[in-house]
């Protein structure tokens, strides 16, 4: 989830100027850069735990277990 959470704030620092949504980051306060971190950690966050919960609703196995159970032979949809 770090991954994911450094992937869209690098997607979204290098967009935004660009388009002219925000000034560029050496134009942030500290405070800012700081805010837009830690908003892009939680989207992370949350964005996983969600992916987790809504794969066990399902009864569909994590990407872990799909590939042991796909050596094995075994097929799920």
């Amino acid at each position: 989830m770090a991954a994911l959470a450094l992937l869209i704030w690098g997607v979204e620092l290098v967009t935004l100027p660009w388009v002219g949504a925000t000034p560029p980051l050496r134009a942030w306060p500290a405070v800012d850069i700081l805010l837009d971190l830690t908003n892009a950690s939680l989207y992370a966050l949350v964005a996983g735990a969600s992916l987790t919960v809504l794969t066990e609703l399902n009864g569909l196995p994590d990407r872990h277990r799909a590939r042991e159970l796909k050596r094995e032979g075994h097929r799920y949809e």
